[in-house]
């Protein structure tokens, strides 16, 4: 058990750091540093009603939600991004209690945790998890599937047989689920103590939206709900997502790009990497990014190189040793560019 330290929460889509360090304007940038999908859902014209009108929680919207996250209506907390609930789900635990975080993963949740005043505790590995958890040395557990950064991916199975040896709460991040859904825990009935949060930032493109879910029975959910209302969602962001929510075809189609452009974009990066390094490495692929782990020092050249021509990539924290490149994929427009500078250093 390690006890985790965080000053401050590093983020991709800095590009103002990008541009300090090694100069050009910002619309010379290409960010593949955000994961967030290079194909937003097309915005649909929005009827000035919906500008004028206070934006009350659309039961339309609820619908949509629940049929695409096969829920219940009443499981459903529709919140202003993911984002806000994972700051404010720590702040409603009671007491300060320990909790589970990935030692690799989206810091914002240990952040949260931490000014909360809770007592974090890493681990590395499903395994160690469950070695956690089986002899109560955690009363919380966040597990975020797939993981980001690392793009490890949990099965539900095994998050089934673990929920009931947590006696607080379980709160699942799954904001990089659309594109495997096999792996969500929404598959199954949750049980008590689940907290699913969901987004429509990455998948759907729409992270200005600022719309996300947190999904579950745990009376935690309950009261987040009531942090929120009223009109806490715009109604134009409410149009649009549950639009996307509704779309079959688009989501069909864009699973199917995502997945073909993401096979073909991660061997252009295996490539690049093995002409960087003799040493081992390792490239997951989640679809709307992969993941380069390796020697700190090669991770850092590529990382570098790339910023020279400039496609800005997400790099590790001090804290994780900057031993983890993670690159977003490029749309079809720019994918010949960076593809081309990853050929010219391959």
């Amino acid at each position: 058990m390690v006890l985790a330290v965080i000053d401050q929460v590093r983020h991709g889509g800095n590009l103002q750091e990008a541009i300090k360090q090694y100069g050009g304007e910002i619309h010379e940038w290409l960010d593949l540093s955000t994961g967030i999908s290079p194909w937003p859902y097309p915005i649909p014209n929005i009827p000035s009603d919906i500008w004028r009108d206070l934006p009350n929680l659309s039961p339309d919207l609820l619908s949509a939600a629940s049929q695409y996250y096969r829920c219940s209506i009443d499981q459903i907390t529709v919140t202003p991004g993911s984002q806000l609930a994972i700051r404010l789900l720590p702040t409603l635990v009671h007491g300060k209690q320990s909790v589970a975080i990935p030692e690799m993963g989206y810091k914002e949740h240990l952040h949260a945790w931490k000014v909360a005043g809770h007592k974090l505790v890493f681990y590395e590995s499903i395994n160690e998890l469950i070695r956690l958890c089986e002899n109560q040395l955690v009363t919380n557990v966040v597990i975020i599937n797939p993981n980001n950064p690392s793009g490890e991916a949990m099965s539900p199975a095994v998050l089934e047989r673990l929920s009931p040896t947590i006696p607080g709460v379980m709160i699942v991040d799954e904001a990089f689920m659309d594109l495997n859904e096999e792996y969500s825990l929404l598959n199954r009935a949750l049980s008590g103590n689940i907290v699913v949060l969901r987004s429509v930032g990455k998948f759907f493109g729409l992270a200005g939206a600022r719309v996300g879910f947190a999904i579950g029975k745990h009376p935690l959910n309950r009261q987040l709900r009531e942090l929120f209302n009223p009109w806490s969602i715009t109604g134009p962001s409410q149009y649009v997502v549950k639009q996307a929510l509704e779309n079959k075809q688009w989501q069909h189609n864009q699973r199917e790009r995502v997945k073909t452009q993401s096979k073909m974009f991660e061997a252009s990066l295996k490539i690049f990497v093995s002409a960087h390094t003799h040493k081992s490495f390792e490239i997951v692929a989640t679809g709307l990014f992969n993941t380069i782990r390796g020697d700190a020092l090669a991770i850092a050249n590529m990382h570098n190189l790339l910023a020279q021509h400039k496609v800005w990539t997400r790099i590790g924290d001090a804290t994780d040793e900057r031993n983890w490149l993670r690159i977003s994929l490029p749309d079809n427009h720019v994918f010949e560019r960076v593809v081309g500078v990853l050929e010219l250093y391959s």
